[in-house]
């Protein structure tokens, strides 16, 4: 029924097809154009062309800092993030040591990388990360958008390049600490990681420290890419498999894996009403987000279901 409303609005929208795409053109081009024309843009040297900022990247062995953001609907952090940082006197100084791109995505046709958000591994905007001369991230900076914390990710990103050309040059230390940020930031499969690791022989009791909970966190990001949301099904089999995972003591750390894997820990939990399970995920969840009013409801949820399931003789 669905695609055949499509093709009659099809028919009768045809005569006006091209009149209409050039409207929609002309404003997409119109809110482009708007976009550039800030002023922001005038204060620090920006390249609106990724090619050329790879380029002076190269040329400069600078990272590139890309700022990526979007015209043809309004963002509203992004418009914070111009009028503020990029507006600060301050930022010019801090980004003479990058190459510094503004990529738009704007939906005009013919546009150069339309796709770059999603090839830098974005998913909505603003999206802030620093990128070597061949394109590879870097850094993706996360957490506060201010220029201090820009500064912190900047050097993070300084400090991979370095590593990188020491890795390139046989340091295997190096090396190892290229393969970590590139697990943490879920760049490698799980598939290619033995081969990768084999590199560099024998790892050392500190760098297998380092490795482990990383790879635990992308095996919980693995899982949680093939889960239904809306499939009850879908949620219990992930949540069966981090129970696995943690009855073998393999637990995620960051906030955000781990407030996932304990959610559904506690979903298999009460299925199975296993109480003692629940309460011990519970009790994680109370001491990590205890303390945030956004998660006072959901705890207090939780918390019900897990009197419930004391109440079973």
């Amino acid at each position: 029924m669905r695609h055949a409303v499509q093709f009659a609005l099809a028919f009768v929208l045809f005569t006006a097809s091209s009149a209409g795409a050039a409207e929609d053109q002309d404003g997409l081009v119109h809110r482009r154009d708007e976009k550039l024309a800030g002023e922001w843009l005038k204060k620090a040297p920006w390249i609106l062309d990724y090619d050329k900022a790879l380029a002076d990247s190269k040329a400069g062995n600078r990272p590139v800092f890309a700022f990526l953001t979007r015209s043809y609907a309004p963002c509203g952090y992004c418009e914070q993030f111009e009028k503020g940082v990029l507006s600060d006197a301050a930022f010019p100084s801090w980004a003479g040591g990058y190459v510094l791109l503004c990529h738009v995505t704007s939906r005009v046709e013919g546009e150069s990388h339309p796709d770059l958000l999603s090839e830098l591994g974005g998913t909505g905007f603003p999206y802030l990360v620093f990128l070597d001369a061949d394109g590879s991230v870097l850094v993706r900076h996360k957490g506060a958008r201010t220029l201090e914390a820009l500064k912190v990710s900047g050097e993070k990103a300084r400090g991979l390049m370095d590593l990188r050309r020491k890795a390139q040059a046989g340091d295997r230390d190096a090396g190892f600490e290229i393969l970590l940020s590139k697990l943490e930031m879920g760049a490698v499969q799980p598939e290619a990681l033995k081969a990768k690791l084999a590199v560099f022989g024998e790892l050392s009791a500190g760098q297998k420290a380092r490795l482990e909970p990383v790879v635990v966190t992308n095996e919980v990001r693995l899982v949680l890419a093939s889960v239904n949301g809306q499939d009850q099904g879908s949620l219990l089999a992930a949540g069966r498999e981090f129970a696995a995972m943690k009855a073998a003591g393999r637990i995620p750390q960051g906030d955000g894996e781990a407030g996932v894997f304990w959610d559904l820990i506690l979903l298999h939990a009460a299925r199975q009403k296993d109480a003692a399970l629940y309460e011990e995920g519970l009790d994680i969840l109370k001491a990590r987000f205890g303390a945030i009013p956004q998660h006072a409801k959901h705890l207090a949820d939780c918390q019900a279901i897990l009197d419930g399931l004391k109440a079973v003789p």
